[in-house]
């Protein structure tokens, strides 16, 4: 995603938009690295929701405030969650699953693809149709604009369960707001382009257009769901 609006940017600005990976800390390096520049524009980070809602959290110390340290420019794109079953599993809905493990404690395993990661629509679709996998719902608020037919865990027996993954980008905080607004339309332009919105297609990702504001109150509201999701699990990373 990152590399597809630094090309559009590049032809757009007329000047290069390089993509600089600052692995490791579970995104915490390339984010400490945006925080200390300076909030021209000129270095702006990609980086999953996480990396503002779940790690302050997960992390004793950080080296960057999530809140103080970032600006939040645009959402650029949403990916959807999904309950994913081995096949064999002698279960078709989300409550029969539940009703199974409740009756048979410990004797199902479960994996990841790593701490706060999420198994999706891009990743899955391909086992799911050779059989390899079944998935029993999604994990949106609301369906999943790419399988509409697929009900959500809350519909299918967890009232209230909702949890979706989003990429986006920030810049370093105090940014000017004109700056803000003339970044933030310029990569919206960018994601409405036919390239992009096939790229989306392809990689079961959606389009999420929220202004600054909007997406502000999306970390906020996000912050406070994983945090009391985190506590009431004991989870830590360090």
């Amino acid at each position: 995603m990152a590399r597809i609006v630094a090309q559009r940017l590049t032809e757009a600005w007329g000047q290069p938009v390089v993509v600089d990976n600052r692995p490791g800390g579970n995104y915490a390096v390339g984010a400490q690295a945006v925080a200390k520049s300076a909030p021209d524009g000129l270095t702006l980070l990609v980086a999953p929701d996480s990396t503002v809602t779940a790690n302050p959290h997960l992390f004793s110390k950080l080296p960057y405030d999530p809140v103080k340290d970032l600006t939040p420019i645009i959402v650029l794109c949403r990916i959807t969650p999904v309950l994913v079953i081995n096949p064999t599993l002698a279960v078709q809905r989300v409550r029969e699953l539940i009703a199974l493990a409740k009756a048979k404690p410990g004797s199902l395993n479960y994996g990841s693809y790593g701490i706060g990661t999420y198994a999706h629509l891009s990743s899955i679709e391909e086992h799911e149709k050779t059989g390899k996998t079944r998935i029993l719902a999604a994990a949106g608020e609301k369906r999943a604009a790419l399988r509409p037919e697929l009900t959500t865990i809350a519909e299918a027996g967890v009232p209230g369960f909702s949890t979706t993954a989003w990429f986006a980008l920030f810049g370093p905080a105090n940014m000017a707001s004109e700056l803000v607004a003339k970044i933030h339309a310029d990569v919206a332009k960018v994601l409405e382009l036919p390239q992009s919105r096939e790229f989306f297609r392809v990689n079961s990702f959606e389009r999420v257009d929220l202004t600054p504001a909007q997406f502000s109150k999306l970390i906020e509201d996000d912050l406070a769901h994983w945090g009391a999701l985190i506590k009431a699990v004991g989870a830590k990373l360090d």
